[in-house]
């Protein structure tokens, strides 16, 4: 499962993942034909189902099914993407 302290979006992850790394990162949606076309032409020699594993994933977190707050040890997007 893919949890932390805070539930965010994708728009807050790109928002504050960028602000973390010190680049400018946006999120755009795209159907999901387009998130397959998208990661097979960046990855083409990957298997089919990898790209389905990585389109699911985000499809998960952008529909809210990976929502869930995590309690105790819990570490934060900043605290992971910073040394």
């Amino acid at each position: 499962m893919l949890t932390g302290p805070e539930a965010l979006t994708m728009t807050e992850i790109a928002e504050r993942a960028g602000v973390a790394t010190g680049r400018r990162l946006t999120y755009v949606e795209e159907s999901l034909d387009d998130a397959h076309a998208s990661r097979r032409a960046a990855y083409p020699d990957e298997p089919d189902w990898q790209i389905e594993a990585w389109v699911s994933t985000y499809t998960a977190i952008a529909d809210g099914s990976c929502a869930e707050v995590a309690t105790g040890r819990a570490r934060g997007l900043e605290d992971v993407l910073t040394p």
